[in-house]
């Protein structure tokens, strides 16, 4: 198997390559896809179709909502955010990509949190996280990969989400 990866959108400034050390939070973020892992021979194939998907995606328009504690003990500190507009929505985004990671022989570390039990939101870090009712544009989709030994995160690739 290949290292963990991890989907996002960031609201803040991230490049492809970046390394976050471990005990570093990674920038304000909507979670796309939990960690998952991918035989090594996938990997490649993967980001080839996870590109593909991501150019029938126009930005996304997200608003905060209420604050909620997520997690497997209910401690973490979260902000749930709402798709806005008519278009494509973080919900379609998620199960498209959710079907190219099983198409990859994926493996979800949290099956419960994923399709009907993902919930769009955006953990607090150090930077925060949106207000209630603050808008926000995703305008951008990050592959994190989680180093199975430094358990450094690094931004794999960056898909942008472009006006179709």
């Amino acid at each position: 198997m290949s290292e963990m990866l991890l989907l996002t959108s960031s609201i803040d400034p991230i490049s492809e390559g970046q390394i976050f050390p471990e005990n570093e939070k990674l920038p304000r973020h909507v979670t796309i896809w939990q960690y998952f892992s991918l035989p090594s021979h996938s990997v490649e194939p993967f980001i080839k179709d996870v590109g593909d998907v991501v150019e029938g995606f126009s930005p996304l328009e997200i608003v905060g909502t209420n604050r909620e504690h997520f997690g497997p003990n209910n401690d973490v500190l979260v902000r749930r955010v709402m798709a806005l507009g008519t278009g494509a929505t973080l919900i379609t985004l998620h199960t498209t990509i959710g079907h190219v990671i099983y198409q990859h022989e994926g493996i979800i570390e949290n099956p419960e949190w994923a399709y009907g039990g993902y919930n769009p939101h955006m953990t607090f870090v150090r930077a925060g996280a949106l207000a209630a009712n603050e808008y926000a544009k995703l305008n951008q989709v990050e592959l994190i990969e989680k180093d199975a030994t430094t358990r450094e995160k690094i931004v794999r690739k960056i898909w942008k989400l472009e006006e179709v």
